[in-house]
């Protein structure tokens, strides 16, 4: 029987249709497997054999992809959030003619956190803007003379993200009181550099350096052979867990690090992105942080 034949037109298709329909749904696959498997043993029938083995082999090959999927529960820990930028937190001192260019238009950030929403995404983009907002009259949370948050900035986004996070991760993040804070001299100057003065130390400014009040020791640096050289591997013994982790970072998550991994055994920060390291490393949790202003080309 082929598909022009008269058999097939006039009786075995329709005949086939007729039953479909009356049948309920349920039983309708399997209706439509036995339909197809006389087909084509009306023609060839010691094929079907051949056919039905191939079957078998898809069905047990999809049942073995299904149950490793299950089994590798690594792969649903995935936490996605970016690091504000510092016009962001202090637009005050953006000049008249960026503020204007700037006003009423939606940052690509909140255009990707929309997006997210709509699409009911089970992804969300962990925002800390609000949180560094409302801190930012008590301490100095970025630096003077660059870009990037200092410790006191990357601390109150390390507390953020472990709060906005701590129904999946079950983490409570340290408090101020479990830090001795001492602000020291401090030269960074990317955003001197970025207006073509050479700074040569005449600008400084303290800056906060965070250090444990007990065991402030227990973050140790392993060894980044076979990785880049940006790379970072932590380990810590006293966090009181054994969860590998790999977050994908830039320049901003520098100052996290010392947080970060007080949380976890085992923590590799990458920078940019890279998804051999998901197998190479199959870690329990992957975290993507970026600056705000490199966010929506970093996920792309």
């Amino acid at each position: 029987m082929v598909f022009s034949s008269t058999i097939f037109l006039f009786i075995f298709f329709p005949l086939v249709l007729i039953i479909n329909f009356l049948l309920k749904k349920e039983y309708r696959n399997i209706f439509l497997l036995l339909a197809s498997l006389f087909f084509y043993a009306w023609g060839e029938g010691l094929l079907v054999l051949l056919m039905l083995f191939s079957i078998s082999i898809n069905y047990i090959s999809g049942l073995g992809i299904a149950y490793f999927l299950e089994k590798n529960t690594w792969l649903t820990k995935y936490f996605l959030a970016f690091w504000p930028n510092k016009h962001t937190i202090y637009p005050e001192y953006l000049p008249n003619t960026m503020s204007v260019q700037i006003k009423d238009t939606i940052s690509r950030v909140d255009q990707i956190s929309d997006y997210l929403k709509l699409t009911n995404s089970p992804i969300k983009l962990l925002d800390s803007r609000s949180v560094l907002i409302n801190n930012k009259v008590n301490q100095q949370l970025y630096y003077k003379f660059d870009t990037h948050w200092n410790d006191y900035g990357a601390f109150l986004g390390y507390q953020n993200f472990f709060n906005e996070n701590k129904s999946e991760l079950g983490i409570t993040p340290k408090s101020l009181d479990d830090f001795n804070i001492e602000w020291t001299e401090f030269k960074k100057d990317g955003l001197i550099r970025m207006l073509g003065v050479v700074n040569n130390g005449y600008f400084s400014e303290k800056a906060p350096d965070f250090e444990l009040k007990e065991n402030k020791d227990q973050i140790e640096y392993l060894s980044i052979k076979g990785f880049p050289e940006s790379t970072k591997i932590t380990r810590n013994k006293y966090c009181g867990n054994k969860l590998k982790v790999l977050v994908f970072r830039d320049s901003f998550t520098s100052n996290l690090i010392q947080f970060f991994s007080l949380h976890f055994y085992e923590v590799t920060y990458i920078w940019g992105h890279g998804e051999r390291y998901v197998d190479e490393l199959k870690p329990d949790i992957i975290i993507e942080g970026y600056v705000e202003r490199s966010t929506a080309n970093k996920i792309q």
